[in-house]
């Protein structure tokens, strides 16, 4: 009686057609849903019928709406198993799948721990063993591509690749121990280029909307001490500075943008040196003509963005209020944030937008209810949620 009633998750939307998806939980049974405008009758997509204990996650959807990916399969604990709730004698696996939004079967396409679908549905990325790998989505078109073989060889552990707007261009982390380079793959020269190569700690690429330029997080690299064989010698002992790695300045995060076809690059922002909020900035993302991002410069985590034309940007808090932020949706355009937030009600969530370069915030929902999730749809006028 506790566990029947249907439970959705992992809502996502198209980007470029009215279509959400979902994936939910029912008695055990897990399944793929899809609905579109106007009467969004919810569409049953796969047919796992037994309470088997095999989760899905990962659900994307391709920028047209006509495809779904999402992985079949437990996380791997730390020793790399996956957990194998049937017993099953060839072993637990962790599979992406892929179905037509149309109807039909599922259809096997790579076994992943994780991946990332390009926009027209017909690839996805994922990394193994310190390398990209590529895999065809429909194998039946791409036959020739084997999985197996890397996409991408270079030197270094290779992670966080995520494609350019037009499926061209990948960018990616590669990570050499005491520093780490931002790499751009082009399939059509090919070649690699690295974006303002340093000896610093960059990560989290984020691709302009039209794809000419990266942005991207720099902190300092490791320090000579960090990577010294001290012996018996005490770290207190060393001279400032062999343990602690800082920018002139004293600051230990920058944001930096960069061209994805000759590399220069050029220092967008620098978090305010002790700042210890904005200098644990995780991840960024480049809507529109703003980088946007989270941060707790206060007592709660929110949203801030900055401007890429700006010559000297500072943050613009998108979010304000006592409370924290929890899921968010950008509209199609990148304009417009959508948050879930317990601003107006520590013991509710409620569902708000705001301009991504900044402005009043306002309140969508109201009443008892919680809505959390939101997916905006690709027409911009409206926005799906978990109520």
């Amino acid at each position: 009686d506790v566990l029947s009633p249907g439970f959705p998750y992992s809502l996502v939307s198209a980007e470029s057609a009215d279509r959400i998806a979902w994936l939910e939980n029912e008695r055990g049974m897990r399944n793929v849903y899809t609905a579109t405008p106007p009467d969004y009758e919810p569409v049953r997509l796969s047919s796992y019928f037994s309470d088997d204990g095999i989760d899905l996650q990962s659900l994307q959807i391709s920028d047209d709406g006509e495809i779904v990916t999402f992985i079949r399969g437990h996380a791997p604990n730390r020793d790399g198993w996956v957990a194998n709730p049937n017993s099953d004698p060839r072993g637990g696996e962790r599979v992406v799948w892929a179905m037509s939004t149309r109807g039909g079967n599922p259809w096997r396409v790579v076994e992943a721990r994780g991946y990332t679908l390009s926009s027209d549905g017909r690839w996805v990325l994922f990394e193994e063993d310190g390398q990209i790998h590529r895999a065809p989505v429909n194998s039946g078109l791409d036959a020739r591509v084997d999985p197996g073989v890397p996409f991408i060889t270079a030197y270094g552990d290779n992670r966080g690749a995520t494609w350019s707007p037009d499926d061209r261009r990948v960018a990616y982390v590669s990570d050499r121990g005491d520093h780490s380079y931002i790499g751009v793959y082009d399939a059509r020269s090919p070649a690699i280029t690295y974006l303002a190569p340093g000896v610093d700690h960059d990560t989290s690429p984020a691709w302009s909307p039209d794809g000419a330029q990266v942005a991207f997080i720099r902190r300092p690299g490791d320090p000579f001490g960090a990577r010294a064989e001290l012996g018996d010698a005490d770290p207190a002992d060393l001279p400032e500075g062999m343990m602690e790695a800082t920018f002139s300045g004293g600051h230990t995060l920058e944001i930096w943008v960069a061209s994805a076809e000759t590399g220069e690059g050029r220092r967008l922002w620098s978090a305010p040196p002790g700042e210890d909020g904005f200098s644990d900035i995780r991840s960024i993302e480049w809507r529109g003509e703003h980088i946007v991002f989270e941060a707790e410069p206060g007592n709660w985590r929110h949203w801030y963005s900055i401007s890429v034309t700006d010559p000297r940007p500072e943050p613009v808090e998108l979010t304000p209020g006592d409370g924290f932020v929890m899921q968010v949706s950008f509209s199609a355009d990148g304009r417009t944030l959508y948050y879930s937030s317990n601003h107006s009600d520590s013991d509710r969530r409620d569902l708000w937008r705001v301009p991504v370069a900044g402005g009043q915030p306002q309140k969508l929902t109201d009443g008892d209810g919680i809505e959390t999730f939101p997916a905006a749809l690709a027409s911009g006028r409206e926005v799906a949620l978990l109520y």
